[in-house]
C-alpha cells in the first residue's frame, strides 16, 4: 500500500482501486523470505511455468516508466510490477477483476519495452498476467520482433488463485507449528485483510467444513385442535342491505 501512496495520488485521494490493490498484496509480499516470494507466484499459476531454482529474491518495483522506442507509445511504457530475481526476470500486469480485461498489445509493448531497458543482461523473462484473463487455457511462448534469440513465457493467474494460495501456505505453518515462522502467519494475515479490504474473501467450500453431529431430541406430544372456520357468506345473508342514493356493502364501508 505504501507504494500506492507514494507513486499514485497520495493519501488525501485513495481509493479502492486496481493500483491500490496491487500495492497492498505485492508490498508485502516482498517482506517475505525469497523461498516464500517464488513459492507463492509459482503455485498460484494456472499452468506450471516458472523454475523451481530463481535464485535469491532482488528487488520489486512499482509503475516503472521504461524507454517506448519501437512501441506506439510517445512518452514510457509503464508496466505494474517488475520483480528482479538471481535467475530471472518478471512482469506482472495487474488488472482490478479476475476476468476480460487484459489486452495483448499492453503485454507487447511491455516486453518490447522491457528489452530496450534490460536486454543486454540475456535474462529469461516471464510474463504474467494477474487478473482480467479471458479464459484458463495456456498460452505459447512470445518472441520479440527485435529480439528473436529470446522466448517469453507468457503466464496465467487470478488474484482468487493469489489469495488462496496465500492461506493453503499459511494454513501449512501453522500446522506445521514452527515458532520461527510466527512472524510470516503475520505477513499472510495482513494480505488477507487487504484482499477483504478489495472485496475478494477467504471461501470456505462445504466439502470442506468438518461434520457436525446433531443428537436426535423426543418431543412430547402436542394436543392441537383445528380452529373454528367461519362462514362469512352465512353471516352476510343476514346483513341488511339498504338500496337507496347510497349503496351498503358492509356496515363498516360506504361508496359515496
Amino acid at each position: 500500500m505504501i507504494s500506492y501512496i507514494s507513486q499514485k495520488n497520495g493519501i488525501n485521494n485513495f481509493c479502492i482501486c486496481e493500483d491500490s490493490l496491487t500495492a497492498s498484496i505485492f508490498d508485502l509480499i516482498k517482506y517475505l523470505p525469497s523461498e516464500y516470494i517464488i513459492k507463492i507466484i509459482k503455485n498460484s499459476l494456472l499452468h506450471d511455468k516458472i523454475p523451481n531454482d530463481c535464485g535469491v529474491f532482488l528487488n520489486i518495483s512499482f509503475w516503472d516508466k521504461w524507454n517506448p522506442k519501437n512501441t506506439t507509445n510517445e512518452k514510457y511504457v509503464e508496466p505494474d510490477i517488475f520483480l528482479r530475481l538471481e535467475n530471472i526476470d518478471i512482469i506482472i500486469e495487474a488488472k482490478r477483476f479476475d476476468y476480460f480485461q487484459q489486452y495483448d498489445d499492453q503485454m507487447k509493448k511491455e516486453i518490447t519495452a522491457y528489452f530496450n531497458e534490460y536486454g543486454s543482461e540475456n535474462k529469461d523473462l516471464y510474463f504474467i498476467q494477474l487478473g482480467g484473463i479471458y479464459d484458463h487455457d495456456d498460452n505459447d511462448d512470445l518472441i520479440d520482433v527485435f529480439y528473436p534469440n529470446k522466448s517469453i513465457k507468457v503466464c496465467k493467474t487470478t488474484w482468487t488463485n493469489l489469495l488462496n494460495t496465500i492461506i493453503y501456505f499459511k494454513e501449512q505453518i501453522q500446522f506445521k507449528n514452527h515458532l520461527n515462522e510466527q512472524h510470516i502467519i503475520r505477513i499472510f494475515d495482513d494480505m488477507i485483510k487487504a484482499f477483504e479490504i478489495h472485496q475478494f474473501y477467504k471461501i470456505e467450500w462445504l466439502s470442506n467444513l468438518k461434520k457436525v453431529l446433531i443428537k436426535q431430541v423426543k418431543f412430547k406430544a402436542l394436543n392441537y385442535s383445528k380452529p373454528q372456520m367461519t362462514n362469512w357468506l352465512s353471516e352476510l345473508s343476514h346483513q341488511k342491505i339498504n338500496i337507496t342514493n347510497q349503496i351498503t356493502l358492509f356496515p363498516y364501508a360506504r361508496f359515496k
